[in-house]
This record gives structure tokens, C-alpha cells and sequence, in this order.
């Protein structure tokens, strides 16, 4: 019998093919590619901000031709940003409770690597703001972040995939599980219940016929 990993293996495309799959989408796989309507550089279109911000938390420091020239370098970027959307600015306890609510808005095919893509299009505020308040942002070409958690999902992300989707994909057999763990605890009482309130009445009946007489 097949483990949850081989599972979950067999399902999803590899991370090189999401790292691909972005590429494609932001840029058509130039690596030197500018985007001259938002500034944005480099195959994965990082924007300046975002740049400045992975160069910290790497704690290194790049030039925009160093990096538009390094491929590897902009894979490693890449990663590194994937590290801050879920563990800081979405948070990593909140990750399960985002993905149970993107299945169950937009089907069950929804992945934490769609989460990314929608985080990747607009942050983990357009994320939030999708799922819980039903508000789907756009960027400057009218694509939306609904679009991007579509589009994105069905990847592998190392780590997050194993811990997230692996947790995630018996969630449904779980829940009914559990319930119907509740609802055995719940029988016993139920007749302790009626066994009560049948023999408050019935002392309640001896009482009155005994002091009718």
C-alpha cells in the first residue's frame, strides 16, 4: 500500500516543473526580462521592493545587472521569497486553515502551491482578502489572484507540500471520523438522558396517586 509521500508524489508536478510553470507565466522564462509597466525584473518578476527585501533576508547585496545575468541566482531568490510568504507574512499555523478554505471555495484540487501562486501575485493580503473576504485582486494586466491559486496548484513546494497537502488530503475521511466519534460518545447519554426523564415521571405519578387516596 502506497504511503501519503508516494501518494502525494505521484500526484503532484515536481518543483522543477513549478519553478518553471511561474517562469513561464511572469515572463516567458527570460531571465532578463524588465518589465517596463511595474519595474519588475528577472524570470520570476520581482518587483523592487521584494527585491531589496530577499537580498536582506539573504544577507547579501546584488546590483539589477548581477542578478538579471544569474540565473541561478534569481532561482535562489525564488526560493528564498516562497520562505517568506508562508512562514512570515501568512504565517505557517495559518497555512492549513487557508488551504481547507481554498478547497472548499474553489475545489479540492486546490494545493499549497496554488496558495503561493495567488501570495506570488498579491502577497498573502490578496490571499487573505480572496478567501476571506471574497475580494479578488487584480494587478496591472487585470489578472487575478483567484486565477493564480487555480493556475498554480497541483505542484510540488519541498517541505510545504509534504507537511501541507499530505495533512490536508485526508482532511474530508478525518472529519467524518471524528464525527462519528462524537456522535457514538453522544449515545449512552442520550438514554441516560430518556431513562431520567422517565423515572422523574413515573415517581412524579406514584407521588400523585399516593396522596389522591
Amino acid at each position: 500500500m502506497l504511503s501519503k509521500l508516494q501518494l502525494l508524489g505521484n500526484t503532484l508536478k515536481t518543483w522543477e516543473q513549478f519553478k518553471a510553470a511561474i517562469r513561464q507565466k511572469e515572463s516567458s522564462g527570460n531571465y532578463k526580462a524588465i518589465n517596463k509597466k511595474s519595474n519588475c525584473i528577472g524570470a520570476y518578476q520581482f518587483c523592487e521592493s521584494t527585491f531589496y527585501q530577499i537580498q536582506k533576508d539573504l544577507k547579501i547585496k546584488v546590483s539589477t545587472s548581477e542578478f538579471l545575468n544569474n540565473p541561478e541566482l534569481q532561482d535562489t531568490f525564488f526560493e528564498a521569497l516562497i520562505k517568506r510568504k508562508f512562514s512570515i507574512e501568512l504565517g505557517e499555523g495559518n497555512i492549513s486553515t487557508m488551504l481547507r478554505t481554498a478547497k472548499v471555495k474553489f475545489g479540492s484540487n486546490i494545493t499549497v502551491s496554488g496558495l503561493y501562486g495567488a501570495m506570488h501575485l498579491g502577497g498573502a493580503q490578496g490571499l487573505i482578502k480572496l478567501l476571506i473576504k471574497n475580494k479578488d485582486r487584480k494587478d496591472i494586466n487585470n489578472t487575478t489572484v483567484s486565477s493564480y491559486l487555480k493556475l498554480f496548484s497541483g505542484y510540488t513546494i519541498p517541505y510545504y507540500s509534504m507537511k501541507f497537502d499530505t495533512d490536508i488530503s485526508n482532511f474530508q475521511e478525518t472529519t467524518n471520523k471524528q464525527t462519528g466519534k462524537v456522535e457514538s460518545n453522544f449515545t449512552p447519554f442520550i438514554f441516560i438522558g430518556v431513562g431520567l426523564v422517565i423515572s422523574i415521571l413515573l415517581l412524579k405519578w406514584i407521588w400523585i396517586v399516593r396522596f389522591s387516596k
